[in-house]
């Protein structure tokens, strides 16, 4: 079986247990790589060697670990998200996933959203998943850039991991990133890149 966690509620204890019983996989809810956003906008409190370390105690309990992600989040910045792909980096997920927020109604992060008029109505009405587009206009983080940004994170990821192709993956951001922004807004940008990933 597999289990949903967030890292504050996995240690060595818990995950030998849920081994034991017999879990195979269990989904770590990152979410964000900074701290700043974890902390003052998910109100998710949790440093990062408390994630590492969530990571740690399932490889060695022989559990495979998926890192569950989400960027696009109000405020946050670019450098925020690459925070994000760097943490991915070092714990090493057996599986990655990142999805972009979606302010859903009767949340805090709805109401601020609303209040400070970052939900695009028009888009809003078309995204029917949290998975392809952002409905949020930021003047710090453009659509392009979370698109862009979400297209590539597991490449992300590997680029600024330890293994042997992390300079191809560099290699392949550095074209993709200099696309235009039509490219991406347009949707051809995503499905050039399918070609290669």
């Amino acid at each position: 079986f597999a289990c949903n966690v967030y890292p504050t509620n996995i240690n060595r204890e818990t995950a030998g247990m849920l081994a034991r019983a017999g879990c195979a996989e269990m989904k770590i809810g990152l979410e964000s790589g900074s701290e700043r956003v974890r902390r003052q906008i998910l109100k998710r409190p949790s440093r990062d060697s408390v994630n590492t370390e969530a990571f740690v105690v399932a490889e060695e309990a022989g559990i495979r670990s998926w890192s569950f992600n989400m960027i696009g989040v109000p405020t946050e910045t670019r450098e925020e998200m690459l925070m994000t792909a760097k943490l991915n980096a070092r714990v090493r997920p057996y599986i990655v996933r990142c999805s972009i927020f979606y302010p859903y109604e009767g949340t805090d992060l709805y109401r601020y959203s609303v209040e400070h008029k970052l939900i695009q109505e028009a888009r809003a009405e078309n995204v029917s998943s949290h998975l392809e587009d952002t409905v949020l206009d930021m003047p710090q983080l453009p659509r392009e850039e979370i698109l862009k940004f979400k297209t590539m994170f597991k490449w992300y990821v590997d680029a600024h991991s330890d293994i042997e192709a992390a300079p191809i993956f560099q290699i392949l951001i550095t074209y993709f990133e200099k696309l235009p922004k039509e490219e991406w807004s347009s949707g051809r940008a995503k499905d050039l890149f399918g070609l290669f990933d």
